[in-house]
């Protein structure tokens, strides 16, 4: 009966936490930038780092081997409350060649596009096990604690968002003056990208400085887009040109991946490394819709598709390595991680139907193919340098500085339904904030700022008809990080409370001395 208590008591509190997780999640960016959403807010605030001296809800997604080093029965929590981001769109609404036989120059001003977004911004749940303890989870007599010379093993069970994007631009409106008269424009774009990790993490120490760690992890990449575009503009010829261009799609992919990790101390350095293994492919679905007309040129044309298929979302090999010291009130750590694609970064394989009309008076036809989609990736060398300084035990500065550049190569769109990616950014981060610490938790706070760079799809409508191009962009965030540990006694004396538990309450643990957090076991 203890034991089922126990047990109560732990699915409860797990329930909690998870469904905590899920509340709190939502978006920043972007697609083929891997592991940049904000995971463990010490690790964000020390530039991304954590593969040498992790100990937050980063670890296990860094290097699995470093959980080891995290307090026993705590329940580490990372909420990454607001981000403030500011878009720029180069000539958004002429991002191409101009059809000056039909348009003549337009001369238009103002073609570029900014926006603001505030939102709310993903979370990461993590709860940690010492495994020799989990035994005080179900009521039974605690065994005594092993001396910090023994080997430990830990366990940890790990929810994340480790890659999001979310970009909603909505009754997009331009007017201009061209040679030939008034040109008008109504345009919406949205895309949306996030990639879920979901698993366990194992890690024991082989030796006192010495420690390996594994993970499996299951992975749901979800991708959706959606533009459209209608203009009225003069001819040069006289008369008007009426146009319209289109498409959408929304994919799921679930895979599964591992990760491997080891630490070993010299002394006041602690180097680490890990390697992440290519994903493994479950199942996936694509839908997709494309269309695009033009009445008033020399010939009618519209053409309407949609196909439905497959979709495969595959992570690249991530070896990282990185090397730190702690020196006197100073813990510095210098991290770099290779991403190396060994299959396209997205492929879909889908049954095309298309129906197309020329001319008022002409039949409409219907054509039916197969076709196959793919977003080619590339290598990408991504450093990271983070520190932080302790003013007292119980208070710290923390900054830090890195780099996440996009796996995706340059754009290449199609008018299909197919065009997967539709952007693509490189990003430098820089990062700064306070830690305070107590005995059996922790609260940090500070900010991140990133500068991104790179391409979007954007419709040429002063072609005939409508078509792609690529036009610039530019990003500027700033990230509000909160993230903190509590020990997971007090959660369970909560959860007791709430369920009316008649199991023994469990034993604090011995206050440690007065002293900075430990930067190892």
């Amino acid at each position: 009966m203890q034991f089922l208590s126990g047990a109560r008591r732990f699915a409860a509190c797990f329930g909690c936490s998870f469904a905590l997780t899920l509340a709190c999640a939502g978006a920043l960016a972007a697609q083929g930038n891997d592991q940049f959403a904000p995971t463990g807010g010490r690790s964000t605030l020390m530039g991304g780092t954590g593969v040498a001296l992790g100990r937050d809800g980063a670890t296990p997604f860094v290097n699995p081997a470093a959980i080891v080093r995290i307090l026993d029965r705590r329940l580490a929590f990372s909420v990454h409350f607001y981000s403030l981001e500011f878009m720029r769109f180069s000539d958004f609404h002429r991002p191409g060649d101009v059809d000056t036989a039909t348009f003549g120059e337009p001369g238009l001003r103002g073609t570029s596009l900014a926006s603001s977004s505030f939102r709310t911004l993903p979370s990461t749940l993590c709860l940690f096990f010492t495994l020799a303890q989990l035994a005080q989870l179900s009521g039974a007599e605690p065994r005594p604690r092993p001396s910090e010379s023994a080997p430990r093993s830990k366990l940890a069970l790990c929810l994340a968002s480790l890659e999001s994007e979310d970009v909603d631009l909505e009754a997009l409106r331009f007017s201009g003056a061209t040679a030939t008269g008034r040109t008008s424009q109504v345009q919406a774009l949205q895309r949306r990208w996030s990639r879920h990790f979901v698993g366990p993490t194992y890690s024991t120490y082989l030796t006192q400085d010495l420690a390996i760690g594994g993970s499996v992890q299951a992975v749901y990449s979800h991708n959706a887009f959606g533009f459209d575009s209608a203009t009225l503009s003069n001819k040069l010829s006289g008369g008007s040109i009426r146009s319209d261009f289109g498409a959408s799609g929304s994919g799921h992919s679930f895979d599964l991946t591992a990760l491997v990790g080891a630490t070993f101390r010299l002394g006041d350095w602690t180097i680490g490394a890990s390697l992440r293994a290519p994903s493994v492919h479950l199942f996936g679905s694509y839908i997709g819709t494309f269309h695009r007309s033009t009445s008033g040129a020399d010939e009618d044309i519209a053409i309407a598709a949609s196909g439905e298929g497959s979709m495969r979302s595959a992570l690249p090999i991530r070896a990282a390595a990185g090397v730190g010291v702690t020196w006197g009130p100073w813990t510095l750590e210098l991290d770099g991680a290779l991403n190396i694609p060994i299959a396209d970064e997205l492929v879909s394989e889908v049954d095309e139907a298309q129906s197309r009309s020329e001319g008022a008076d002409a039949a409409l036809t219907e054509t039916k193919s197969r076709a196959r989609y793919r977003v080619p990736s590339r290598v990408t060398w991504n450093p990271s340098f983070g520190a932080e300084y302790y003013l007292n035990p119980a208070l710290s500065l923390l900054a830090g500085v890195s780099s996440n550049f996009s796996s995706l190569r340059s754009l290449r769109p199609v008018a299909s339904v197919g065009n997967l990616a539709q952007a693509r950014s490189d990003h430098l981060s820089a990062s700064f904030g306070l830690g305070s610490y107590w005995n059996g938790g922790e609260l940090l706070f500070g900010l991140q700022f990133d500068y991104g760079w790179g391409e979007s799809l954007a419709v040429n409508p002063y072609a005939v008809p409508n078509d792609w191009s690529v036009v610039g962009m530019q990003t500027y965030a700033l990230t509000f990080v909160i993230s903190g540990a509590t020990d997971l006694n007090a959660i369970l004396r909560t959860v007791d409370n709430l369920t009316g538990s008649d199991a023994p309450p469990a034993q604090p643990e011995p206050k440690p001395a007065a002293a900075p957090p430990a930067t190892r076991p």
